[in-house]
C-alpha cells in the first residue's frame, strides 16, 4: 500500500477501497478494488462502473477485484458454495458481489476449488513398493524397493 492508503468510495449502499499501487497485470497498470459491499447487486455495479471509469481517466488499463490491494491480503469472490462455513483465511462474499462484479464487466482471471473430504478418505495405505527420483546437478537416480 502507499503511504495514504487505499481511497474509500461510497455510492448508495455500496463501497469499496481503491488500491492504485496494486501489483501489475499482463503488463498493464493495474488498481485493485477491495473491502468491497453492497446491498444489491445494481448498487453494486454502480459503484464498480464509476470507479473503473475514473480508474481508466487517471491511467489505469486494468482494475482486479474484489483484491484488497494484493493476494497477501483478502482477495477473490466466492463463485459456487454448498453454504457450509469457509477454510481459515477464505473469502466470505457478500450475496450480491459475485452479481455484481460480473454485471460491471468483471471476467475471471483465476479460480480455486476447495472441498472436503473425510480423513479417512484422504489417507492411502502405504505401497510395498516405492519409487524414489532423486535430481542432483543434472544426474537423476531411481531407486525400487
Amino acid at each position: 500500500m502507499n503511504d495514504r492508503g487505499p481511497e474509500m468510495v461510497t455510492r448508495d449502499s455500496a463501497r469499496c477501497a481503491i488500491y492504485r499501487d496494486a501489483p501489475e497485470w499482463n503488463h498493464r497498470r493495474t488498481a485493485a478494488i477491495g473491502q468491497f459491499a453492497c446491498a444489491s447487486a445494481a448498487e453494486g455495479v454502480a459503484l464498480l462502473d464509476d470507479v473503473a471509469a475514473k480508474l481508466a481517466r487517471e491511467g489505469f488499463e486494468a482494475v482486479i477485484g474484489p483484491m484488497d490491494g494484493d493476494t497477501w491480503h483478502a482477495y477473490r469472490v466466492v463463485a459456487e458454495s454448498d453454504l457450509s462455513p469457509p477454510f481459515l483465511l477464505e473469502p466470505i462474499s457478500g450475496p450480491h458481489d459475485l452479481a455484481a462484479f460480473r454485471g460491471a464487466g468483471f471476467a475471471a482471471i483465476s479460480s480455486y476449488v476447495s472441498a472436503r473430504a473425510k480423513l479417512e478418505d484422504a489417507i492411502v495405505a502405504p505401497r510395498p513398493r516405492c519409487r524414489v527420483s532423486l535430481s542432483r546437478l543434472g544426474t537423476a537416480a531411481t531407486r525400487t524397493r
